[in-house]
C-alpha cells in the first residue's frame, strides 16, 4: 500500500505531504498525470493535489485522469467533484449558499451580462483565480462597468465570464485553516496592512500561527464538508461577531508555521489520511515508486 500525492508540481507543501507519509512508514510520491497508470496500482491511497490553471482559464487537465482513478479499485482522497467544488469558485458559492454556509453575496457575468444587483463597493475576480491575481475592487458603478469591459481583453474571461462580490466589512484579522477528514490540524491569521482590503491569505505578507475560535473551526469543517474534500483551506474573515466563509482551495499551500498544539502539520495529515488502513499494511517495505 502507498501514498500517491497527484500533482503536476512539486511544490514545498507536497514535497512535506509525501515525506511525512514516509516517515509512517508508508511508500509515498508525488506522480504527475502523465504517470498515473504506470504508478498507480490498487490498494493505493490517492490524494488529489490539482491545482487551476497559470492562465485562470480553469482547472490542470489532471483533474479528469483522477476521475478515471474513482472508477479503480484505490482510495480517493479529495476526489474529482471535490476538486472542481472548490477551484470553481461559482460552483464554490452556490454549494455553500444551498448549504446555509455564511459566505459573500456573488453574481456570474459574462460577455452581455446585465449589472449584478449587489450593493457597492464590490469585489471583481476570475471564476478559477489564484493568489489574488486579476482581483478588481470597484466602489462605483462606473468603475464596475469599466471593469467588466476591460476584462473582455482576458481569455478566462471570454471563456468563463467573472465573478462579482460583495465586499466584505472585515472587522478583524482574516484566517486560513487547513481542514483534514473533519479535522483542524492547521491554522495561522493574516495581520491586515491599514490600507489592505483583499480578504484572502494568499495576498498578505505577514502570518501568523494562531488558536483559532472553536466558532471558526466548526464552520470551516463543515465548509469542507460541502463540498466533499478531504484536505482543504479555508480562508475565513470576521465580520462583527461571527466568521464568513471567503473561499476553498483543494491544493492549499502551507508550512510547519501552520502546526499548533504542539503537534506537527504534516505529520498530523498523514495520520488522519493512512489512520484507515496503515494498520494493515505489511511490515515488509513496499516496492518504490521511483
Amino acid at each position: 500500500m502507498r501514498l500517491v500525492i497527484v500533482a503536476e508540481e512539486r511544490t514545498q507543501t507536497n514535497a512535506e505531504l509525501a515525506s511525512a507519509g514516509l516517515r509512517r512508514g508508508v511508500e509515498s510520491a508525488i506522480v504527475p498525470s502523465a504517470d498515473l497508470d504506470a504508478r498507480t496500482r490498487t490498494g493505493d491511497t490517492v490524494l488529489g493535489r490539482i491545482d487551476v490553471l497559470p492562465t485562470l482559464d480553469g482547472v490542470q487537465s489532471c483533474v479528469w485522469d483522477l476521475r478515471q482513478l474513482e472508477r479503480s479499485r484505490m482510495r480517493i482522497l479529495n476526489p474529482a467533484s471535490a476538486l472542481l467544488a472548490a477551484h470553481d469558485k461559482l460552483m464554490t458559492a452556490l454549494r455553500l449558499a444551498r448549504s446555509g454556509v455564511p459566505h459573500p453575496r456573488t453574481a456570474h457575468v459574462d460577455n452581455g451580462a446585465s449589472m449584478p444587483e449587489l450593493a457597492l463597493p464590490v469585489v471583481v475576480k476570475p471564476r478559477f483565480g489564484s493568489g489574488g491575481r486579476d482581483v478588481v475592487r470597484c466602489d462605483t458603478g462606473a468603475e464596475l462597468e469599466h471593469c467588466l469591459q476591460q476584462l473582455q481583453r482576458r481569455r478566462w474571461f471570454r471563456r468563463h465570464g467573472a465573478l462579482v462580490q460583495e465586499l466584505v466589512p472585515v472587522s478583524g484579522n482574516d484566517l486560513r485553516l487547513v481542514i483534514c477528514h473533519g479535522e483542524l490540524v492547521g491554522a495561522v491569521e493574516r495581520v491586515l496592512a491599514d490600507e489592505g482590503w483583499q480578504t484572502s491569505v494568499g495576498t498578505s505578507d505577514e502570518l501568523q500561527p494562531v488558536e483559532p475560535h472553536e466558532d471558526a473551526v466548526t464552520l470551516a469543517v463543515q465548509a469542507a464538508s460541502v463540498i466533499g474534500g478531504d484536505l482543504i483551506g479555508v480562508d475565513l474573515a470576521a465580520v462583527g461577531d461571527t466568521y464568513m466563509v471567503l473561499e476553498l482551495n483543494a491544493a492549499v499551500e502551507f508550512t510547519s508555521d501552520y502546526s499548533f498544539g504542539g503537534r506537527n502539520v504534516f505529520d498530523h495529515i498523514a495520520e488522519l489520511l493512512l489512520v484507515d488502513w496503515v494498520s494493515s499494511t505489511e511490515s515488509a517495505p513496499a516496492p518504490s515508486l521511483s
